[in-house]
């Protein structure tokens, strides 16, 4: 019975002084422990354990003292212990003297009525010690994240989003960069206070802010890092410091709401990948004259953009730069550029004029997809037409390809609907894939005499087609190439021995039996006994080696007559006239482009294009 009772008493005594000892002294109702020979930290009454009921050690207003006496010694403030104000609901305001470098986790957790709370420029270690402080509407402190170069914003509050009343911070230390991820998807803070010694904003620090609407970066920042305000959708202004040098990838993308006219500084050499990739409520952006590179995406989705200067020290574009900028009408692109990448300005559907220079010699897959524009020059030095360069172009009239181009993707002139006369270069060996599916205008077109591939669907759907001729160095015709040309009525070959092909290169109700096949002279009988051929209704001897088209054509200059209008093509630098039956001038150009179009009412008229006089009829 005795060794129990003294069983008891050790191990009340083990633990009495667990409490009785928490803190050294307490001086004015703020409790210490000794952490040094000058040094304090300020603790709690008693020892905070999980499940503890609110405290009641501190309340009210709390002002901390730069420095403490306890009998004969000074002790400096230095640090706030783990779980010091824990639970204390009853505090409304806490006042941190200079000198305190550390806060330690849990300090302020659960301080529902604390307001707002400023941590002094000494601090140089915050712990996770606001979470549960859901009354905190400001907070000023030295730098965003347990240190100056580790965490976030979110860290101070066990990593959940700061509360929603907390929608002011203001950032007061001497440091010149601000952490990645800082205020990472604080979606309640709409105003923050930065120092002016701020250089660098990091990576994704303000992603997904949403409550962020205008800012204004201070002067001395020299660099947004990729993402940093990525997903801000209701950002609806930012004004960029003229310190600025280089905008991270992706650093704004996703502001759905940033609407205001964009200023890049002077010292921006670069727009990088997805800079402003869905800004679908930018209006303009003024790019400086300095600028060397747009990189892909960089304006990607930017439904509302309505014009765009490139500069002209620009030296390349990349993919999917401008694609689905619906509202951009027009554009220059600079001197330079060697290359119009893929899908650059895919889906421009307001983009009427384009003007490309002599520097550039390929064009890439879906480069200029959908755009509107009725004509294009392309330049002399091209090499390379990637796939879908202008498929869906529905309002491209015609289009002539330089001599310089020797290779043609599939698909290139896919859907253009009203497309009624193309030029090929004659070293073209093959007519790719799709290359006119669905042109449902065009009514004639030369295949080069070096061609040897008519490839699938090349012509499928060219429903106006009316005549074709196949020259004889063609060796292959695939698939489907004629499919769906109901209008064909003549098909000249040149083959001396009929060329084997597959019955379906005619299908999709093209009537052979009223259509004219002409064959060379003296092989009427060959291909009248050879498949696919010997379906024509009219096989005949071609006398000239020529066929009827709907354009006259007089050495390069052609002259068409088409869906109202008078188009009077490769007259460059020529004055082109044209008179009504009685004589009169009714349209006239004096330095005419490589492409005009005269607008004209129905009747006969006399067109003068150079030395070429040609009688049209509208």
């Amino acid at each position: 019975m005795k060794s129990t009772f003294r069983y008891k008493i050790i191990l009340l005594l083990c633990l009495f002084p667990l409490q009785l000892w928490a803190y050294d002294f307490e001086v004015d109702g703020i409790y210490y422990s000794i952490t040094g020979e000058n040094a304090v930290k300020v603790t709690t009454k008693l020892p905070y354990y999980n499940g503890a009921p609110a405290r009641t050690d501190y309340s009210g207003d709390i002002s901390i003292p730069p420095s403490v006496i306890y009998g004969a010694t000074t002790y400096n403030v230095t640090e706030i212990d783990r779980h010091t104000f824990r639970t204390c609901s009853d505090i409304t305001s806490i006042l941190l003297p200079d000198g305190i470098v550390k806060i330690n986790d849990y300090a302020f957790n659960d301080c529902s009525k604390l307001t707002s709370f400023t941590i002094p420029n000494s601090v140089t270690e915050i712990g996770s010690s606001f979470y549960g402080c859901n009354a905190l509407t400001e907070l000023t402190l030295p730098f965003v994240g347990l240190t100056p170069a580790t965490g976030t914003l979110r860290s101070l509050f066990s990593n959940y989003e700061p509360p929603a009343t907390l929608t002011k911070v203001t950032i007061t230390g001497n440091y010149s960069r601000l952490n990645s991820s800082a205020f990472s998807r604080c979606s309640k803070i709409n105003e923050i206070i930065f120092p002016n010694s701020l250089t660098i904003i990091g990576s994704s620090a303000f992603l997904e802010c949403i409550s962020l609407r205008n800012l204004v970066l201070p002067e001395g920042i020299t660099m947004i890092e990729d993402g940093a305000f990525s997903g801000c959708n209701n950002l609806v202004s930012i004004v960029l410091p003229s310190t600025l040098e280089t905008i991270g990838r992706y650093a704004f993308s996703d502001c759905v709401k940033l609407s205001s006219s964009i200023v890049i500084p002077d010292d921006v050499e670069v727009i990088q990948a997805g800079t402003f990739k869905n800004c679908t409520a930018l209006l303009s952006v003024s790019l400086p004259n300095g600028l060397t590179s747009i990189e892909t995406q960089a304006f990607e989705g930017c439904v509302n953009l309505a014009s765009i200067s490139i500069p002209f020290s620009v030296q390349s574009i990349g993919n999917l730069a401008f694609s689905n900028c619906k509202k951009i009408t027009s554009v220059i692109v600079p001197d330079g550029v060697t290359n119009i990448e893929d899908a650059t300005f895919l889906y421009c559907t307001s983009l009427a004029s384009v003007e490309i220079p002599q520097s550039v010699i390929s064009i890439g897959v879906n480069a200029f997809r959908a755009c509107p524009f009725t004509s294009l020059e392309l330049p002399s030095n091209l090499q390379s037409i990637g796939r879908g360069a202008f498929e869906e172009c529905t309002k491209l009239i015609s289009m002539n390809i330089p001599e310089s181009v020797t290779t043609l993707s599939s698909g290139v002139f896919a859907n253009c609907t009203n497309l009624i006369s193309v030029t090929f270069p004659q070293n073209i060996t093959r007519i790719p894939e799709m290359t006119f599916n669905r042109c449902s205008n065009l009514v004639s077109f030369d295949i080069p005499q070096n061609v040897t591939d008519i490839e699938m669907h090349a012509f499928d759907g060219c429903s106006k087609l009316t005549s074709v001729i196949i020259p004889g160095s063609v060796t292959n015709i695939a698939d489907y190439a004629f499919n769906a040309c109901t209008a064909l009525e003549e098909v000249t070959v040149e083959w001396e021995t009929p060329l084997s092909v597959l019955s379906n290169i005619f299908y999709g109700g093209v009537n052979l039996p009223g259509c004219t096949l002409k064959v060379p002279q003296g092989t009427v009988s060959d291909y009248q006994n050879a498949p696919v051929w010997q379906d024509f209704g009219q096989i005949k001897e071609n006398e000239n080696g020529q066929t009827s088209v709907n354009f006259l054509q007089t050495e390069n200059i052609r002259i068409i007559a088409h869906n109202g209008a008078i188009i009077v093509e490769n007259a460059e630098k020529m004055p082109v006239l044209i008179y009504n039956v009685n004589g009169i001038c009714c349209a006239s150009v004096s330095n005419a482009t490589a492409y005009e179009i005269f607008p004209l009412p129905s009747g006969f008229y006399l067109v003068q294009a150079g030395k070429i006089t040609q009688k049209v009829i509208l």
